[in-house]
């Protein structure tokens, strides 16, 4: 009796590891019979209204997020060195992200110092721009920053999909262009692109409601993988939304190590196995219960799976402004320019979430 049982049990893990694979190829060969969600509703008069207040909105939000964050902290210690006074730490964040939103270079974003107000202590010229990318104070800043603005989707925001890119320094590369001539092994290894010329590498974990980058990495090392900034940002997101529920991701997050993290957590996670996966968990207590839905209900788990998506449309927006290179010559300096881009995208979302959103509290920044 007792080995017709074990027969009985080999059986169905067999045929629950090949519906496992078959489902797994026809999703990655794009034959699966996915039932397609509804398209979402859009109020196009209030994304209009979003549109023509975007410049007043977003230079409101820079002031306010950098107020805030001045405030939040402790004052600067008295310095008794000679010479002028440093620029506030506050002013060099507001002409950062100011220029970062601008797209501009260093001395056209000094010359827009002389135009618009940005309530600056006082002026300064276009290498203190240039320095602050490298100062140690506006570094520790930006995640800060970023933080912050996460605050007013604090508790709505629940589920999160992370996903790699990278910024070209140079106009002829392309960052999707080199994706699609890489090898598919080092894609499923988790790999970015590797072109002739540098290219600053990102990871950013997106809200799938809201598209607000809840987290991000960024480094210019090309021989790192997507996957090695995964522990960083997961842990930013968690910080910044503490009622995260579940985690999105393709392929190259589908690891052992990762699952278990992630469900150790309190998370569930939604990652495409490779075409060669099994159930065997491996030490790992999450790996089954993660991929078994794919097994007895695929399209409810690949319902929640193509989620994902939201992320590549965020990269999309994110690289169409400003649709140019990364400006600065150093590595320290590139990784500062993007990570000031995914605070600038976030500014700019807010700004539309306002008017599209009515729910949503953008007092809940100064709120803390």
């Amino acid at each position: 009796m007792a080995g017709m049982l074990h027969v009985d049990s080999v059986i169905q893990a067999d045929l629950a590891l090949r519906e496992l694979r078959i489902n797994v190829a026809q999703v990655r060969d794009r034959s699966f019979p996915f039932v397609r969600r509804p398209r979402p509703h859009r109020n196009w008069h209030l994304y209009d209204l979003a549109q023509t207040h975007e410049l007043a909105e977003v230079l409101h939000l820079i002031r306010l997020v950098v107020a805030t964050d001045t405030a939040e902290r402790p004052p600067p210690p008295c310095s008794r060195r000679g010479g002028r006074p440093r620029v506030p730490l506050g002013d060099r964040l507001t002409i950062l992200l100011w220029q970062s939103y601008r797209g501009a270079a260093n001395r056209p974003a000094e010359g827009d110092l002389r135009i618009i107000g940005l309530g600056l202590s006082r002026r300064f010229s276009y290498k203190t721009l240039e320095r602050a990318y490298s100062d140690p104070e506006v570094i520790a800043a930006l995640p800060r920053l970023l933080a912050i603005t996460n605050r007013p989707l604090r508790g709505l925001e629940t589920i999160f999909s992370i996903d790699g890119s990278g910024f070209p320094t140079t106009v002829r590369d392309h960052h999707r262009r080199e994706r699609e001539r890489q090898d598919g092994t080092q894609r499923d290894a988790g790999y970015l692109t590797s072109g002739s010329h540098a290219c600053v590498r990102n990871v950013a974990n997106v809200g799938v409601r809201y598209g607000v980058v809840a987290g991000w990495k960024s480094w210019t090392d090309g021989h790192l993988p997507e996957v090695h900034g995964y522990r960083e940002v997961f842990g930013q997101t968690r910080m910044n939304h503490p009622g995260m529920t579940q985690q999105l991701g393709d392929g190259a997050y589908a690891i052992r190590e990762i699952v278990g993290q992630t469900v150790e957590a309190g998370v569930s996670c939604r990652f495409l196995p490779k075409g060669n996966a099994n159930l065997k968990s491996n030490g790992v207590a999450g790996w089954k219960p993660s991929y078994w839905g794919l097994v007895v209900n695929p399209q409810g788990w690949l319902a929640e799976y193509h989620l994902r998506s939201v992320s590549e449309v965020v990269w999309e927006a994110m690289k169409i402004r400003p649709p140019r290179k990364i400006l600065k010559r150093l590595g320290g300096r590139r990784e500062t320019e993007a990570r000031l881009r995914a605070v600038t995208y976030n500014l700019r979302r807010l700004a539309y979430l306002k008017w599209t959103e009515g729910g949503l509290r953008m007092d809940q920044i100064a709120a803390g």
